[in-house]
């Protein structure tokens, strides 16, 4: 229910959807595309209260504050069931965990993440990307991504690590809060060599992304071949190669090949056969489409 107090009525944006059991009240401001669930009370009553666009609070939560203050949920952050924010800024894409307090001119940075049932004091603050979590709360680790490549010889038995970047080094765009898919000049590109491993004739590659900020990782143009050393390499016509084109804005893999195929067997990490297609007409470019892919591949 919507109601107004002491002269002030509540401003929401048409896409936005407010459950008809929860209670927005008087001064308070919703952006574009926000959701508030059922139960959750929202009270401008001596204050003010502004819900930037996305902003999502969940069912039984609580947005108040002590007599003339102002507070601001930033753009598309996340507030868990149950939640209470008392007179507390939130920053952009944080994510508020189920049954945790955030207490009065508290100040939750940008992509933080606060765990369930955590106790955040007065006039706490918290810089960006910091994982909080506690009674009282404190930042137990920095957020970050991470890429990992990560090489076996022995089907999966072992792995050993080739490859590792982290944080603001897999950044090449602007922060988002909206999915991100890059343009062509969104990219970046990483070379391992591998001389160590060309005497093994098969090589298992698991390339893995950890994300404690829920980011997109995207990854295109693998190409696995023979690394050139000088003029005859260059000029070979024998030279081996494997190039795979994730397209991250469909669902197609474009494989190609240095030889024509005959068939292809995709592996999934424990050795297992997850798919395996005849070539018709024995072609060295092939699509694959990930929909034939089964749950965890």
């Amino acid at each position: 229910m919507i109601y107004s107090f002491k002269g002030h009525i509540p401003v929401i944006h048409e896409s936005s959807f407010v459950h008809p059991l929860a209670a927005v009240t008087g001064n308070v401001i919703i952006g574009k595309n926000c959701y508030i669930g059922p139960g959750a009370a929202i009270r401008g009553d001596w204050g003010e209260i502004i819900l930037e666009d996305g902003v999502n609070v969940q069912e039984n939560c609580t947005v108040h504050m002590f007599p003339g203050k102002s507070i601001v949920l930033k753009e598309s952050a996340h507030v868990g069931h149950g939640a209470i924010i008392h007179g507390a800024n939130l920053g952009r894409n944080c994510l508020i965990g189920m049954n945790s307090v955030i207490m009065d001119d508290a100040e939750i940075g940008d992509e933080c993440i606060v765990g369930a049932m955590s106790f955040v004091k007065a006039e706490e603050k918290f810089p960006k990307r910091k994982l909080i979590v506690g009674n009282p709360a404190k930042a137990i680790k920095d957020i970050s991504d991470e890429m990992i490549v990560l090489l076996s010889t022995d089907c999966g038995v072992n792995f050993n690590q080739v490859y590792y970047r982290t944080g603001n080094s897999l950044a090449t765009g602007p922060t988002q809060t909206t999915p991100f898919i890059p343009d062509s000049t969104q990219w970046a590109t990483a070379n391992i060599l591998l001389n160590s491993y060309m005497a093994f004739q098969y090589v298992q590659v698991k390339i893995v992304n950890v994300t404690d900020g829920g980011n997109n990782l995207y990854i295109d143009n693998i190409n696995i071949g023979d690394v050139p050393t000088g003029i005859s390499d260059l000029n070979s016509t024998k030279a081996n190669w494997l190039n795979v084109f994730p397209n991250p804005a469909s669902d197609i893999i474009n494989i190609a090949t240095s030889t024509p195929l005959k068939s292809l067997k995709l592996y999934n990490v424990t050795g297992g056969q997850a798919i395996k297609n005849s070539i018709t007409g024995h072609d060295n470019k092939i699509q694959l489409s990930t929909n034939e892919l089964a749950n965890g591949i």
